[in-house]
């Protein structure tokens, strides 16, 4: 056997192996695989163009199809070019490396990796020779960015809007016969709307031009409110919930009026939504899931109602267990006898009790922002109580001093921003007559948390003549540790029991 002393180089310094007989060449083209063989050719141009013919032999071969794909992926078009004239079907589907983790295998067609990859330039090409957008039956699998357990089929818009490439997306949607073809391929096999995916474009990417793209092909539009049976959930029900993970509140509005102003229904969901939130206002669902501020406040800005679907005049009957934004907030007192609600707590110093801090005054704050927002003080849930019966319950006089004053501040609050439409008159005068029994704050203010602010119109005042029934206790309280947080302060439970 001869050694590697024994080869040596030619005079033109031409390795050993390109001076070999044209047969040669062609026997060792036939004996390798074709993937020892592609990465033979890939040594220099010269060793390709001895083996190019039986790469790329016969119409549509795999190798064609892969130096297809290739182009499309690393948006080379000589690679492009090359395999096309040599017979190539540019709407071939074929498998390709998933993107995705939990995928062990992607088919697409050489669109949808451009696409995929944000190739302008493959993906420009492409069209122009004239490539179907998706091929009928044959969705896209394993192409986006979507987590699911599960291999994921997707048509080309979907694509193109998960991976942000919100060019690709425009030139699909530019003509109204492939918007349309797009449209109902995505309807038959996307688990989700198009408008759905095109709020979580805008999120994802920072990127609400393209909702604003999306929803201005009419067709689409008039799915704003549809929910998929594997989707379970509106897109203004997937507003609500991505703007809780660490996006700007910002941009969450935007997208919100956005959503709104192409008629985004702010009623309650379907009933094919969730379980839980089917048939629930969304400010309702908002509330059920811990969200008492930004969200709550969002969906009133764009005039979602703030009594929760019903008006207090509405002659259908009050469904089981309804009750309205407020009454989630004030309940009747006997419920919390044994347990003090967010409002009556005292805040506490800023350094310390930081969470309690924050839900007490998110709290207090929605409740005043609600009624300043038309919720109505006179509205019943299911037990036939209004927000005003619930507050007026906790200044009964067989309850403790402090209760009963945390009833007088949180009816103030009510009335201090309650609307004209908000509340009746025959409520402001039971007011007028119930509340000076219970307490007078002519003599002694609201205690050491009042906001200290001028009343205005709309407040409506205890005549000083009224009879008081808690007066003789009221000097103390004022200066009593009976305010603060008594979960350690033994001697204030004590206080409170005996003055019961």
């Amino acid at each position: 056997m001869a050694s590697s002393d024994d080869i040596t180089p030619s005079q033109d310094g031409r390795s050993p192996f390109l001076n070999l007989p044209a047969e040669i060449h062609f026997l060792i083209g036939g004996l390798l695989e074709e993937e020892s063989l592609a990465k033979l050719a890939r040594t220099s141009q010269e060793v390709r163009s001895f083996y190019e013919q039986q790469l790329y032999q016969g119409k549509n071969s795999t190798n064609i199809v892969k130096a297809l794909m290739w182009g499309a992926e690393h948006d080379s078009l000589p690679a492009m070019r090359n395999a096309h004239e040599r017979g190539a079907n540019l709407d071939t589907q074929a498998s390709i490396e998933p993107r995705r983790d939990n995928a062990s295998l992607a088919l697409a067609t050489a669109f949808q990796v451009a696409m995929r990859d944000s190739n302008r330039e493959a993906t420009q090409w492409l069209w122009d020779h004239g490539v179907l957008v998706d091929i009928p039956g044959q969705p896209a699998r394993n192409m986006c960015r979507c987590y699911h357990r599960f291999d994921i089929n997707s048509s080309s818009l979907h694509i193109a809007l998960c991976n942000g490439n919100l060019w690709a997306a425009r030139l699909i949607l530019r003509l109204p016969h492939t918007a349309l073809e797009a449209f109902n391929f995505s309807q038959q096999f996307d688990a989700r709307t198009i408008v759905s995916m095109a709020v979580t474009a805008a999120f994802r990417y920072r990127r609400p031009s393209a909702l604003n793209m999306v929803l201005a092909n009419p067709t689409i539009r008039a799915t704003i409110n549809v929910v998929k049976p594997e989707g379970t959930f509106t897109p203004l029900y997937l507003v609500l919930r991505v703007s809780h993970r660490y996006h700007p509140h910002s941009l969450a509005k935007r997208v919100l009026r956005i959503l709104v102003r192409a008629g985004a229904s702010l009623g309650p969901y379907p009933p094919n939504s969730f379980e839980w939130i089917a048939g629930l206002s969304p400010i309702m669902a908002e509330l059920e899931t811990g969200s008492l501020g930004t969200t709550v406040r969002m969906l009133l800005d764009v005039g979602c109602d703030p009594n929760g679907g019903l008006r207090p005049d509405d002659p259908v009957p009050v469904p089981p267990g309804w009750r309205s934004p407020l009454h989630f907030f004030i309940h009747p007192e006997h419920e919390t006898r044994y347990d003090r609600p967010f409002w009556h707590m005292n805040p506490g110093p800023w350094p310390l009790l930081t969470l309690r801090r924050f839900q007490v005054i998110h709290m207090r704050e929605s409740i005043g922002y609600l009624v300043r927002k038309g919720a109505s003080l006179d509205i019943t849930d299911f037990r036939g109580c209004s927000p005003l019966d619930n507050a007026l319950s906790y200044m009964e006089p067989f309850l403790a001093p402090r209760r009963r004053l945390a009833g007088y501040r949180l009816v103030k609050l009510l009335l201090k921003n309650v609307t004209p439409e908000g509340i009746s008159m025959e409520s402001r005068h039971r007011y007028i007559r119930e509340v000076p029994l219970f307490w007078n704050p002519s003599n002694h203010g609201t205690g050491p948390d009042d906001d200290n602010d001028n009343d205005n119109s709309n407040d409506i005042t205890p005549s000083p003549a009224a009879p008081r029934r808690i007066d003789t206790v009221l000097p103390s309280l004022r200066s009593s540790t009976d305010y603060k947080d008594d979960e350690n302060n033994k001697v204030s439970k004590d206080n409170e029991h005996g003055d019961t």
